[in-house]
């Protein structure tokens, strides 16, 4: 016992000047920085970024993909890394307004995802869908004990008007409610490499009586029904999307399956890909495509297709089955690029259907307003021509 006090007294000298040694990364010089730590920054390089000068350079690119900096620029060379760059506002007021497939919705809220200057995301907000009401809360953790792994949690209540059709002939109307907790995290095993593990408890009722309908709307009259599921999500995300301000370029396919582990049992298998071309320094070629299979005819967790978030031109819910596809194309030029603004010009195709049934398409043309000095604020206002043509609109890029 004497011998290794003595081992430990002695070896307390090298551990302090260990932890006292600064770590490779902190030879590179940083500017601009006023709300973000420095360690916020640096932990985003390779630990080889001082001598690699490729390294360097996918730190810059991580850095750019964080969506934090309106300017990310750097340069290296083998005796000194400097790295500027400039900021955007992150405390970010929610006011959003969307339009679509006869839809109208509006959400307030607030959040930030550079809290404290860590690139820590919370946020709650409330929303507003055609008089129902809803509201959210999440915090995010992209960078889990420095590693690349984001851990996230997040707390539904969620009451919709649902518009059931028959062909294309409405029904009517129900209500539904759902109680959702879910907590779920995703490691980079490797670049371009991204598995999902999740787990969410859910708690739903239908029924023609749930919510008070206005007066000019007619109800469903159908049993009402419940659900109550403990779900297992798992999924992975394989290559990588790049962002730079307005512009992106890449591609990534996500599989994903939900099994329910307890309570109603059900399950739902889906694989979406994404991808972006960039053939000019302005010019930007966007599509997403979707599949989705599951349970037959388990109402609560069937796919839906509609105007607000699918195929722009179809009412909301338009489309409700088991198995569900569609597909969106477009093309964004950056007509205008100020310091505080940018205008880009867009046209779309969209198209989406239920297999073996039904297959609706729809097309139109829009405009973007974008900021590079506040995060990722996208003002998307777009005309569609469809089955149910008109304005689409929102905040963020359709997809």
């Amino acid at each position: 016992m004497v011998g290794g006090a003595r081992m430990i007294h002695s070896l307390l000298p090298a551990i302090g000047l260990l932890a006292a040694a600064p770590s490779p990364l902190a030879g590179i010089e940083l500017s601009g920085l006023q709300r973000t730590r420095p360690q916020t920054v640096l932990r985003e390089f390779p630990a080889s970024a001082t001598t690699d000068s490729l390294a360097f350079e996918l730190g810059l690119q991580r850095l750019r993909n964080t969506a934090l900096f309106s300017k990310v620029q750097g340069t290296w060379t083998p005796d000194a890394q400097v790295v500027a760059l400039s900021e955007k506002w992150t405390t970010i007021p929610i006011l959003k307004l969307r339009s679509g497939g006869g839809v109208t919705a509006y959400t307030l809220g607030l959040y930030d995802p550079n809290l404290l200057g860590r690139y820590l995301e919370a946020g709650a907000q409330y929303e507003n869908h055609e008089g129902t009401h809803s509201g959210v809360v999440w915090l995010r953790e992209p960078r889990l004990l420095g590693t690349r792994t984001l851990l996230g949690a997040d707390a539904w209540i969620t009451h919709r008007l649902r518009e059931d059709f028959a062909g294309e002939s409405s029904r009517g109307w129900h209500g539904e409610r759902r109680v959702r907790l879910h907590v779920f995290a995703e490691p980079e095993v490797r670049a371009g490499i991204v598995p999902h593990a999740g787990l969410e408890w859910l708690d739903d009722t239908l029924s023609s009586d749930l919510l008070e309908l206005p007066r000019e709307i007619a109800a469903t009259r159908r049993f009402g029904l419940s659900s109550r599921s403990l779900v297992a999500n798992l999924g992975l995300r394989l290559g990588r999307i790049d962002t730079d301000l307005e512009m992106q370029e890449g591609w990534t396919i996500e599989p994903r399956a939900d099994i329910a582990l307890a309570g109603s049992s059900f399950h739902r298998e889906s694989i979406e890909a994404r991808g972006f071309l960039r053939p000019a320094a302005r010019l930007n070629f966007a599509t997403r495509l979707f599949w989705g299979t599951g349970s037959r005819r388990a109402e609560f967790h069937d796919w839906r297709i509609g105007g607000l978030e699918q195929v722009r031109g179809l009412p909301d819910n338009f489309l409700l089955d088991d198995q569900a596809w569609f597909a969106n194309f477009e093309s964004r030029a950056t007509v205008w690029r100020g310091d505080f603004v940018r205008l880009q010009a867009v046209v779309f195709a969209d198209a989406g259907g239920i297999p073996g049934m039904d297959r609706r398409t729809s097309f139109g043309a829009g405009v973007r307003l974008l900021s590079p000095k506040l995060y990722r604020l996208v003002v998307r206002m777009d005309w569609a021509h469809g089955f149910e043509g008109g304005f689409s609109g929102g905040l963020q890029q359709f997809f």
